[in-house]
């Protein structure tokens, strides 16, 4: 991530849907599995698009290393924002080998 990358930030949704992300057209990555893929066909299943989602399972919190390498093998694989849309992936512990 060069110096020109958007800051990373944690938006809060305890119980509520991400809908800051989804109004700013944000790609999201999260550890949030159940209520994320709910939340993204949910989206699609009501006529709603999202920007993307990169769920990450099977990885614990603390692996900040490889979490990161997932974003960027994801991002390298799909480098074009406008191939996320509506496009949900999944990063696990086998993507980073």
């Amino acid at each position: 991530m060069g110096a020109t990358a958007p800051r990373l930030r944690r938006l809060p949704h305890r119980g509520q849907p991400p809908e800051l992300a989804f109004r700013e057209e944000r790609i999201v990555v999260t550890c949030d599995v159940k209520d994320f893929a709910r939340l993204v066909s949910e989206r699609g299943a009501g006529g709603g698009h999202h920007a993307g989602c990169l769920l990450v399972v099977g990885i614990d919190h603390s692996e900040d290393g490889l979490i990161l390498r997932l974003i960027d093998a994801a991002l390298t694989g799909r480098p074009d924002q406008a191939a996320w849309r509506d496009y949900a992936a999944w990063a696990t512990r086998a993507g980073a080998a």
